[in-house]
């Protein structure tokens, strides 16, 4: 469960469940007729595309409460479904559809498709964006951006445009061309914000961190990450708001500054407490305690991952287990704590053997001898 540059996110997926009733028995001619079966309800549209019949449909039926729980949906995004409206000349429906969508996602919604009314849709572009993504699908990154084309050098006004740069973005990443990638997504997060799309803004924002993480490049993804950190706070992301925080503080850590990475720690901590996310808050945890150390808070670094311990151990969790101990063996060498140093040190060492770890077990054996050593029973 350690992690490398991001806590966990945990994503939940809803389904319809569907419970199939028993025949009910002949009931007596006074009693009253027995209530029918729920009948299960049809999923939700996954995709842009059917999210676009769902709205056509509700529309038509003058179906008022489905319009709006359509439209207040985060997945997919109401510009996306937006989109294809306009993709099929349906203007008026997409102007509907702009004006009911949450404030949050889509204040600038309405604007926009104003302004797209009686402009034709470029199918040429089209085909090229649906061929792309194809080929991404099919894990096939050149293919991807042989289709996508080259960047487009007019200005980026449209959701399409945006999307094919996101595409080209995405299939650099997966060419291992992150600065490019990077640069892509930083393009894109900018044509998103001039539009006031905020959803496709931080989510480009997002990916241009990780790809300039990838570069090696700490200063352009901790400036790419607070950036994201600043539109999708507002939006109540909770899940995503602990993640790029935790981000962030990789990001400063990576930049030799574990004094701003501590806070942006303990916040991430915060969050996933609230969430209830008890992996990402053991995660968490080991980091804070690991940056306390580092800044040379030993006594706070050790109740820290104290608690890191006790919630791996409450989830079970043998291999991050194994380490903390042996971190806090480490820990307790620094503070002169030697008896229960020793004890965590052979717990470790126990602990890693029974993972199979014999690298890592002869790791806690020189944690093991460096307390010998400072008992002075070394010759």
């Amino acid at each position: 469960m350690q992690r490398g540059l991001s806590l966990v996110l945990v994503t939940l997926v809803c389904g319809v469940a569907r419970a199939d009733e028993p025949p009910t028995p002949p009931a007596a001619p006074a009693a009253p007729a027995p209530s029918p079966a729920p009948v299960a309800k049809p999923a939700s549209p996954s995709t842009p595309e059917q999210a676009a019949d769902a709205v056509l449909a509700a529309i038509q039926t003058k179906d008022d409460a489905a319009l709006k729980s359509l439209a207040g949906r985060e997945d997919p995004d109401p510009w996306l479904v937006a989109d294809q409206l306009i993709r099929r000349g349906e203007f008026d429906a997409a102007e509907v559809f702009a004006k009911v969508a949450p404030r949050k996602l889509a204040e600038k919604l309405p604007a926009y498709v104003a302004s797209r009314r009686g402009k034709p849709d470029d199918p040429a572009r089209r085909a090229r964006a649906l061929a792309g993504d194809a080929a991404r699908a099919e894990g096939k990154p050149q293919g991807a951006l042989d289709a996508y084309g080259p960047p487009e050098v007019a200005p980026l006004d449209d959701v399409l445009g945006n999307s094919l740069l996101v595409g080209r973005a995405n299939a650099l990443r997966e060419l291992n061309r992150p600065r490019e990638s990077a640069a892509a997504f930083l393009v894109a997060a900018d044509a998103a914000e001039r539009l006031g799309w905020p959803d496709r803004a931080y989510r480009a924002l997002h990916q241009a961190g990780w790809s300039a993480a990838a570069a090696s490049d700490a200063r352009q993804s901790v400036s790419a990450w607070e950036r994201c950190l600043r539109i999708v706070e507002p939006l109540e992301r909770a899940p995503m708001v602990a993640i790029v925080r935790a981000e962030l503080g990789d990001g400063y850590q990576r930049l030799g500054d574990p004094t701003k990475a501590l806070p942006c720690y303990e916040r991430a901590l915060a969050a996933n407490e609230a969430l209830g996310d008890k992996i990402g808050t053991a995660d968490a945890l080991a980091i804070l305690g690991g940056v306390h150390a580092q800044l040379g808070d030993h006594t706070k670094a050790l109740e820290v991952l104290e608690r890191a311990l006790a919630a791996m151990e409450a989830l079970g969790d043998k291999e991050s287990v194994a380490t903390t101990l042996a971190n806090i063996a480490d820990l307790l060498v620094d503070l002169g704590e030697l008896d229960p140093a020793l004890s965590f040190a052979k717990r470790a060492r126990a602990a890693k053997a029974a993972l199979g770890r014999k690298t890592h077990a002869a790791e806690s054996l020189f944690v093991v001898g460096k307390v010998h050593e400072a008992r002075g029973e070394l010759g």
